[in-house]
């Protein structure tokens, strides 16, 4: 997960670099930074930067990470994001855990990794919140601790991040670092589900199948698990989408015909992200 590298305003624009679980992927508005990656406001930028200007530091940091203006070059791109990082800046810092995490231009780095998450999870960074929380669950550069990740999971979920949104709910349905709570589960995996996260949908409309921590709905169930199978297929993950299919089948069984029909028209109306 998103997890996502933001890359602030260039000079006055904000572009997203996301991060999606396990690869990073580059989704800049190519017209929009074309804008302003020209080699004059380049070398603006790089002054500024190299005078210690800590956003300025930052944009050329998103220019070398991107390959926009500049031939992409991860160990630039880390340079300028550590001066920034240095002086505070949480988006950089979050940028720093990023590459150590995926040892872009530099080492794999767990520790540092988680260094760097915390301090600008600390600032209130959503993103960084959300991996931390996911580093010291899975005990990666970090001591294993669930309640500390449910604590940071839970700030980032208030803030509207689906991915901690989903793991909260995973950790409140097991009990893990916190007391088992189905209905808050219930809760945070609709809030991610809402948001296009197709293993909350699962995980929600295993909950609905069964009635646990929510009162039974059947036909709610199987609009959950077939927009995940959608989900799932449209992102080329076969193999999720199998088992989703297979656990619709299931709760397709225990249906009327009218409830299958009213269910495939709420499927229909779902806008799949």
């Amino acid at each position: 997960m998103p997890i996502c590298v933001l890359v602030k305003g260039f000079p006055m624009r904000r572009f997203f670099l996301l991060l999606v679980l396990s690869c990073l992927l580059l989704a800049l508005p190519r017209a929009a930074l074309a804008e302003t990656a020209d080699e004059k406001r380049i070398e603006e930028t790089r002054r500024a930067a190299e005078q210690g200007d800590p956003r300025a530091q930052f944009n050329l940091g998103g220019l070398y990470a991107s390959g926009q203006g500049l031939s992409q070059n991860w160990g630039e791109a880390a340079k300028w994001f550590r001066k920034a990082a240095d002086q505070g800046d949480p988006l950089s810092q979050f940028n720093l855990g990023v590459i150590y995490e995926y040892g872009h231009g530099t080492a794999r780095d767990l520790p540092q990794a988680a260094q760097w998450y915390r301090k600008a999870a600390e600032q209130g960074y959503p993103y960084a919140q959300t991996n931390l929380g996911l580093m010291l669950s899975r005990g990666q550069g970090v001591t294993q601790n669930f309640a500390e990740a449910a604590q940071w999971h839970r700030q980032a979920a208030e803030q509207g991040d689906h991915r901690s949104q989903f793991a909260l709910g995973v950790l409140l349905e097991n009990g893990k670092g916190v007391p088992v709570n189905l209905r808050e589960a219930a809760h945070w995996y609709n809030k991610a589900a809402e948001q296009g996260n197709p293993k909350a949908q699962v995980s929600l409309g295993t909950m609905l199948a069964a009635g646990r921590g929510v009162k039974k709905d059947l036909v709610q169930a199987y609009v959950m698990y077939a927009v995940a199978e959608k989900i799932f297929t449209r992102k080329g993950e076969n193999e999720e989408a199998k088992l989703v299919f297979s656990g619709l089948e299931k709760i397709k069984s225990e249906m009327s015909k009218k409830e299958i029909a009213d269910a495939d028209k709420k499927v229909k109306k779902f806008v799949i992200k």
